[in-house]
């Protein structure tokens, strides 16, 4: 997906898949970056308008390949990782983007809900959380900011 910039409004943008989405990246705000990656576009949509509202830069990529290129290209402060990303696996993405980016925070989130064979392998490849998409966004907003607050402990 290319990423789109606003000043004031969003932008709508298309997806790969040809559905439309609404980009709030902005590379010059300068507030803590969430990318969203996911192949279920509403759910993208839904990610980026609600960590918007709550005060981050938000972009999301719908396949390995745009996600490992928006982490290098937008840098990313933390990432909301599908499991399964249509053909594409969502653990590979993890255990690649950790090699890129070691201190990179990765959120899994999963429609499997806790399955200990997910849970054991996302953790074993690096993710640093792990939630069901029919958790609250709440949740996740939880664990993107005890996260983001742990990396700048690590970095001072």
């Amino acid at each position: 997906m290319k990423q789109s910039k606003i000043t004031m409004e969003p932008i709508q943008v298309t997806l790969t898949d040809g559905q439309q989405a609404v980009s709030f990246f902005d590379e010059t705000a300068g507030r803590e970056h969430v990318l969203i990656v996911d192949d279920d576009a509403h759910l993208c949509q839904m990610f980026l308008e609600y960590f918007t509202r709550c005060g981050y830069e938000a972009s999301a990529a719908m396949d390995a390949a745009e996600a490992l290129a928006a982490a290098q290209e937008h840098s990313a402060d933390i990432v909301i990782l599908d499991v399964m990303l249509g053909n594409d696996d969502g653990l590979e993405v993890l255990s690649k983007l950790k090699k890129a980016h070691p201190g990179l925070p990765v959120v899994i989130v999963t429609g499997l809900g806790y399955k200990d064979d997910v849970l054991t392998e996302a953790l074993e490849k690096g993710a640093d959380g792990y939630m069901s998409k029919g958790g609250s966004p709440d949740g996740v907003l939880v664990q993107i900011k005890r996260l983001l607050s742990e990396r700048k402990q690590r970095a001072r």
